[in-house]
């Protein structure tokens, strides 16, 4: 690791004890990439949940808000052929900063 990374990470575990002390304190965190983060990040999380990637339907919905100018039929055949997209990589797509 980088030192750089080392003393982001290092403040931000202070931060992070800091809350734990006031009870009326709720930190809730997100990442797409659970398995980069440090062990002693994740001894300081007291739940997880997991969102499963989206469905065909939720995928056609996702690629609707980012182009508008699609027809449904388009939309539903983009949603076919992204099985496996989170949303953040249908964002990309729609961004033209991903290649299917």
């Amino acid at each position: 690791m980088h030192e750089a990374s080392r003393r982001i990470l290092s403040t931000l575990l202070r931060k992070i004890d800091s809350f734990e002390s006031s009870s009326d304190v709720l930190l809730i965190c997100a990442t797409n990439r659970k398995q980069d983060l440090d062990a002693a990040m994740l001894s300081r999380i007291d739940m997880s949940i997991k969102f499963e990637k989206p469905d065909m339907l939720s995928r056609q919905a996702i690629f609707k808000r980012y182009a508008k100018h699609l027809s449904e039929k388009e939309l539903q055949d983009l949603a076919l052929i992204s099985e496996n997209f989170s949303g953040r990589n249908i964002a990309d797509v729609c961004k033209g900063t991903r290649e299917c």
